[in-house]
């Protein structure tokens, strides 16, 4: 029931953006670098599904992790 996501992400990569997929792999909500902030990214507006939130680096190469929103 949280409208919050934490995450912590330890790779090494300069990051270009992140962005948060439905379990078909489509775009939700895509962040540019100078909008991330650190902290809990907010969900609230999303509907209860599976997620991916991911994050794109230079090298054009995608790291990516399921979560649940209830």
């Amino acid at each position: 029931g949280s409208q919050q996501l934490n995450y912590r992400l330890n790779v090494d990569g300069s990051i270009v953006a992140m962005g948060l997929f439905d379990a078909s792999g489509k775009l939700v909500n895509y962040v540019p670098l100078e909008n991330i902030t650190a902290g809990p990214i907010d969900i609230s507006y999303l509907s209860e599904a599976l997620y991916y939130l991911g994050f794109f680096f230079f090298d054009n190469s995608l790291i990516a992790a399921p979560f649940y929103k209830d």
